[in-house]
């Protein structure tokens, strides 16, 4: 799937491909929950999303405004994507969330604690 010249596996959720787009595009600073569903693998990855070069362009994972380079988004993979701002994310300001989830997080001081998963 190709969105905004920015191509995502065709196994992407349309709505993980609108947000990270929206995040790129705002320059947003996101919080991403990787995982399938009924599994969250624990990784939670901080930073803004950009875009590869070359002819193929892949969402990519900035970790601060200085980088020039990031690794690729798993984005099949997103089960979440939450706003990085303390404030919001304290507020559970979910950009995108995978409807089969319930998510707690068990301890809202910081967005690497242990994520606990119900399914629905």
């Amino acid at each position: 799937m190709e969105l905004n010249g920015t191509t995502y596996s065709s196994q992407t959720p349309r709505e993980v491909a609108e947000e990270l787009e929206r995040c790129r595009e705002t320059k947003t600073r996101v919080c991403l929950y990787y995982g399938k569903p009924g599994h969250l693998w624990g990784d939670v990855m901080t930073g803004r999303i950009g875009r590869s070069m070359g002819p193929c362009k892949i969402p990519i994972l900035l970790r601060n405004s200085r980088s020039m380079a990031g690794e690729g988004i798993l984005d099949d993979c997103v089960m979440g994507i939450r706003h990085a701002n303390r404030s919001l994310h304290r507020y559970g300001l979910w950009l995108y969330r995978h409807p089969s989830l319930k998510q707690e997080l068990t301890d809202l001081k910081t967005s690497h604690q242990a994520v606990r998963v119900k399914e629905d």
